[in-house]
């Protein structure tokens, strides 16, 4: 079984197209009937006693088209939102099935924009670097956390800011996130890589685990790793509205083997809050509260709280983003089970 969401990527050319826009604000009309004539175009508009209204463009260039309504700086960002295109090939009518495909002007912006965003993800070019977990007392390998960055086709890299900033505004992170973790599953293994391994996961990009996680533990089944060496990492906590959904993948992942971690804990975040529901194996201290921690009374109670909670539940903590020898040395005197950061070593 599988999902349109976690392979779908849009098209990034179109050439001549028949035009459909259309809007839910009565000031838009105006603006965008000025603007087309000022650009030289001839359109139909086609409305009827009710509210079905839009405007109709035959034979153009829906790129160009694009190009010219962002350079007008006619409309506000917020109007940008309120503009609704659908480009359709020249010799087909459109239909109540198209309607889907339906998006913004700042849809369509941002993929004239980023088209090397997509044609990256639609080419699975994602690239994995790992960054050290060490045992804070040794310094010993413990585990490797995989990092994810794009390629785009001169090699170069695509941060991973700009790579899930895009992919967010296009809807694309269903693909995305299962694409860096199969990446992340499949280089561990081509790479021997030793240690647990740990993976970040959106919560949001899962709708059913049974469905959507299949081919991430096909491939796990296909390498040499096994699933209590992998952890997976809950990240985007901040944005998890239904914690009954986030329970029931974590539980899924537990019943398949694997462990759990909650991420960039201190940043913010209220999923702590919901600690007692989510049980996962580990807490990651976020770079925020450990930097000048070895100075900030603060950021001391705010560990001395997870220090806490570690005595409690057995959950072991990993600070990450350690930066500076003095807050490296403040956490050495505490129970913290791991350390991870620059000080140590970057990315590989």
């Amino acid at each position: 079984m599988n999902c349109n969401k976690c392979t779908a990527t849009p098209n990034t050319h179109y050439g001549k197209i028949t035009l459909y826009v259309d809007t839910y604000a009565d000031h838009l009309k105006g603006k965008l009937s000025t603007l087309l004539m000022n650009l030289g175009y001839s359109y139909k508009v086609h409305h009827q006693d009710t509210d079905v209204f839009y405007y109709i463009l035959e034979n153009c260039d829906f790129e160009t088209v694009i190009d010219q309504l962002e350079a007008s700086a006619v409309f506000t960002d917020m109007e940008k939102h309120e503009l609704f295109l659908l480009p359709m090939p020249s010799d087909k009518r459109v239909g109540f099935q198209n309607f889907k495909e339906t998006r913004p002007l700042s849809y369509w912006i941002t993929l004239r924009e980023h088209a090397d965003v997509v044609k990256a993800i639609a080419g699975k070019r994602i690239k994995t670097l790992f960054h050290p977990i060490y045992h804070t007392q040794t310094l010993e390998v413990y585990g490797h956390e995989a990092l994810s960055r794009a390629v785009d086709e001169e090699g170069k890299l695509i941060s991973a800011g700009k790579l899930f900033d895009v992919a967010n505004r296009l809807d694309l992170l269903f693909n995305l996130d299962k694409l860096c973790r199969h990446s992340a599953i499949q280089t561990a293994s081509d790479r021997n890589l030793s240690g647990m391994l740990f993976i970040n996961f959106l919560p949001t990009a899962i709708y059913d685990p049974n469905v959507c996680l299949q081919t991430t533990h096909q491939i796990v089944k296909d390498t040499k790793l096994k699933p209590e060496n992998i952890v997976f990492e809950v990240v985007e906590s901040d944005f998890v509205a239904d914690y009954k959904h986030l329970v029931t993948i974590l539980d899924h992942y537990r019943e398949k083997g694997y462990q759990t971690a909650l991420d960039d804990i201190g940043s913010g975040y209220s999923t702590l809050t919901q600690y007692d529901r989510l049980r996962t194996n580990y807490i990651k201290l976020d770079m925020t509260m450990v930097s000048d921690i070895h100075a900030s009374k603060d950021k001391q109670l705010y560990l001395d709280y997870l220090l806490d909670l570690k005595a409690k539940t057995g959950v072991q903590i990993i600070a990450e983003g350690v930066e500076h020898q003095a807050d490296y040395d403040y956490i050495k005197s505490l129970p913290v089970d791991f350390v991870q950061g620059f000080l140590f070593s970057k990315p590989m």
